[in-house]
């Protein structure tokens, strides 16, 4: 295989060097352990596995990319303006993240504590959300700020509440 053992990773890292979704060297850096962290989260085989969510996110891309909507800024807060394709491929990359391997309605039937936690509803993407945003709060993985922590400023608190509302409208 061409991207080995790394779909995911290999795919975040070929969207960046071909699309220039982020600028600086230290977002570019952080955006590759992010997507590393992610990858560890899905399994090696089944549905949803690392195949899976590299094959989603190069397939979203490449709709992006020849629609023309790739580079298209989205962010209402001009200082932290992030292209349409960094934020969909971070939502494609992330859509099963630690999925289960079951369906939701077994894990509601199951009364599995998933499904306790996000009350019976949309379990499996609640839950690759929450460990996604907490992923994006982890200096390591955090392309979206200065790397400095605690990340408080205005715009940087602004940029990421923005940021994990376009995310999470995309999964769910």
């Amino acid at each position: 295989s061409l991207i080995g053992d790394a779909p995911i990773r290999s795919v975040a890292q070929q969207c960046l060097d071909t699309f220039a979704l982020l600028e600086s060297d230290r977002a570019r850096k952080r955006f590759l352990q992010f997507s590393s962290f992610v990858e560890a989260g899905y399994p090696d085989s089944n549905y949803h596995c690392k195949q899976h969510g590299a094959d989603v996110t190069a397939r979203v891309i490449a709709m992006l990319s020849r629609s023309g909507l790739l580079h298209c800024s989205v962010n209402p807060h001009k200082k932290a303006a992030h292209s349409v394709g960094l934020v969909t491929m971070v939502a494609a990359m992330v859509h099963d993240y630690g999925h289960p391997q079951v369906n939701n309605a077994f894990l509601v039937e199951q009364e599995h504590s998933m499904a306790l936690d996000f009350n019976n509803q949309a379990v499996a993407e609640h839950y690759a959300l929450r460990e996604t945003m907490k992923l994006l709060m982890d200096v390591e993985s955090n392309f979206l700020g200065s790397g400095r922590e605690p990340e408080k400023s205005a715009t940087t608190v602004a940029k990421r509440k923005w940021f994990r509302g376009i995310v999470v409208d995309l999964v769910l």
